[in-house]
């Protein structure tokens, strides 16, 4: 896939940011009608997380999977968060599952304050995967809401997805996270308003 071309005068808007000593990450997003993300690194101790000595760097400007992948070169979810753009909240809370049991109190606290969420009952549901189950892929909501297909073994599942089509995903990779029929329905609101292009098949 061809890398969007975004000029230096493209307006963007700030989706997230957050704060370590000496510096902050942030992602970004342009105002286009299929809009186009890059993370931006500003600060010396965060590129030292990374080894890479230097105070500004930002990623080649893709999809939103692709800037996931950019900002989880850093320890993004354990850092301080300052900001979450209202309308991308329920895209970044899922991507929080992984390292929930890492953060203390405050943390998730401040995680949950920002992107409208109770800290004391994370909607993290990730037991076996039954035939019937909805889900989304937090590393790709744009595919939508998923049917899984058939009762998982615990390493793949075959799942339907209204926007990203039929799809057999390895567990260790694809951390699907259920979600009930209203909330279902709000994602898929969410992610039709923030990506009206067609979806993308990276994985």
């Amino acid at each position: 896939m061809d890398t969007p071309q975004v000029s230096a005068s493209e307006p963007y808007d700030l989706v997230l940011e957050v704060m370590a000593e000496g510096g902050s990450l942030r992602l970004l997003a342009t105002r286009t009608v299929t809009p186009v993300y890059a993370a931006f690194l500003n600060g010396q101790t965060l590129a030292y997380v990374d080894d890479v000595p230097m105070a500004h760097r930002r990623s080649q400007w893709g999809s939103w999977p692709l800037a996931l992948k950019a900002l989880d070169r850093h320890p993004w979810r354990t850092l301080r968060p300052v900001f979450v753009e209202s309308h991308h909240a329920s895209r970044i809370w899922p991507l929080l599952e992984s390292s929930w049991q890492l953060l203390d109190q405050d943390r998730r606290g401040q995680w949950a304050e920002l992107c409208g969420q109770s800290a004391d009952q994370p909607d993290f549901d990730t037991g076996p995967l039954k035939c019937g189950d909805r889900v989304v892929h937090p590393g790709l909501p744009e595919w939508g809401v998923g049917s899984v297909l058939e009762d998982s073994d615990g390493t793949h599942v075959h799942a339907f997805f209204e926007i990203g089509g039929e799809r057999s995903l390895s567990l260790q990779y694809a951390k699907l996270r259920r979600v009930a029929g209203e909330q279902a329905q709000s994602l898929v609101l969410d992610n039709l308003k923030m990506d009206k292009g067609k979806p993308s098949k990276t994985q």
